[in-house]
């Protein structure tokens, strides 16, 4: 009689009902929730799902009456104090636009400012999301902030904004992680002159393509399984990604100058900044070949 749905709208995940008979489409309750997935129903109608926050580790919820009943609880949330709040941060792209990004400090900070990761998401038409991460724990935990970057084409900002990455992956992200960095370094949150760039499978295309095309902005960065050429990849990609290039860049063999244009591989020699690269050896996704 109804449909659940996951909606995306400014780096939040909320569950939303809609009743099939008449198209009455309602949220359902999320305090103190930001990011919900994977919700699915019983047979007798029941609804549950994963729910967590910035600081609440993922719970299994079900949806009674009365409001979510926690079912099942992944780890203890952090002690207070432990894990930052997250913070909005607005900046503007090379065309004016606004790009979106959230702000983790770290806690228990001198007087100094800090050195901070800047982090690009992976799909890359997926979000930085406020759910719960440990690995961001695991940096602000140790005086090291943490900014999460939604450039132009992740999800949750609107279709416009997703639809600005068409044809133009390994470019419009390129230039709002520059961008980021900039921002960043300016925002007095944290120290310009350490600053790294960190990004897997393809955000790592991006922070290796943002070493090659603006050297000096970032002090280091760190890959993990990072696209680096983009024709071998379209010719091993699993079905489920099988024609997402095409919308990202372009279909082949008429946007081949494009996929070599925007493959790290070609202009590697041009990198300066000390790069960390990690792979495993058994990737499905992003063959080792890419790093190697």
């Amino acid at each position: 009689q109804s449909l659940v749905f996951t909606r995306y709208t400014q780096a939040r995940a909320q569950l939303w009902q809609v009743t099939l008979s008449n198209g009455k489409t309602i949220p359902l309750p999320d305090n103190p929730y930001t990011w919900f997935n994977q919700p699915c129903y019983s047979p007798d109608g029941r609804l549950a799902c994963l729910a967590s926050s910035a600081d609440l580790p993922p719970s299994v919820r079900l949806l009674t009456k009365s409001g979510w009943e926690t079912l099942a609880q992944a780890d203890p949330p952090p002690a207070p104090g432990r894990y930052p709040a997250p913070r909005p941060l607005e900046f503007g792209a090379a065309n004016g636009e606004q790009v979106h990004a959230t702000w983790y400090p770290p806690v228990a900070v001198g007087g100094a400012l800090p050195p901070a990761v800047v982090h690009l998401h992976s799909g890359p038409t997926r979000l930085a999301g406020l759910e719960y991460d440990p690995q961001i724990l695991f940096f602000t935990s140790r005086g090291i902030g943490w900014l999460s970057v939604n450039y132009r084409g992740s999800a949750g900002f609107g279709r416009a904004y997703q639809e600005a990455l068409h044809g133009r992956w390994g470019e419009v992200d390129v230039e709002d992680a520059a961008a980021a960095i900039q921002a960043l370094a300016a925002s007095g949150w944290a120290d310009p002159q350490r600053l790294a760039l960190y990004g897997s499978s393809a955000g790592g295309l991006t922070v290796l393509n943002t070493l090659i095309r603006h050297p000096g902005l970032a002090r280091a960065a760190i890959c993990k399984y990072p696209v680096s050429e983009l024709l071998s990849l379209n010719d091993s990609t699993h079905k489920f990604e099988l024609h997402y290039n095409d919308w990202l860049l372009g279909k082949l063999p008429e946007a081949a100058h494009l996929y070599r244009e925007r493959s790290p591989l070609y202009r590697a020699a041009e990198i300066r900044t000390p790069l960390a690269l990690f792979h495993g050896g058994q990737d499905p996704v992003v063959p080792l070949a890419q790093s190697q």
